[in-house]
C-alpha cells in the first residue's frame, strides 16, 4: 500500500513538473517571439536611419560644392571690379 502511495505520488509530482515546464518553454517561446519582433523594428528603424544619413551626406556634398563655385565666382566678380575701378583711374 505504501508503494503504491509512493509510486502515485511520484507520478503525480512528475506530471505536475513536465507540465509547469510546458508553461514555462510557452512563456519562454513568447517572450523570444516578442525580442525577435523588437529586434527586427530595430533592424528597421537602422536601415531607415543609414538612409537617411547618406541621403544627408550627399546633400551636405552638394551644398559645399555649391558653396566653393559661389565663393569663385564672387572672386572673380571683385576681379572684374577692381580691372574697372584700376581703368577708371587712368
Amino acid at each position: 500500500m505504501k508503494i503504491t502511495m509512493i509510486t502515485a505520488t511520484a507520478v503525480v509530482l512528475t506530471l505536475s513538473g513536465c507540465a509547469n515546464n510546458n508553461v514555462q518553454l510557452d512563456h519562454m517561446s513568447s517572450k523570444l517571439d516578442n525580442l525577435t519582433s523588437q529586434v527586427q523594428a530595430l533592424s528597421t528603424q537602422v536601415n531607415e536611419l543609414q538612409a537617411q544619413q547618406n541621403k544627408n551626406t550627399k546633400t551636405i556634398k552638394q551644398v559645399a560644392g555649391s558653396a566653393l563655385e559661389a565663393e569663385q565666382a564672387a572672386k572673380s566678380a571683385n576681379e572684374r571690379v577692381d580691372n574697372m575701378v584700376a581703368s577708371y583711374k587712368k
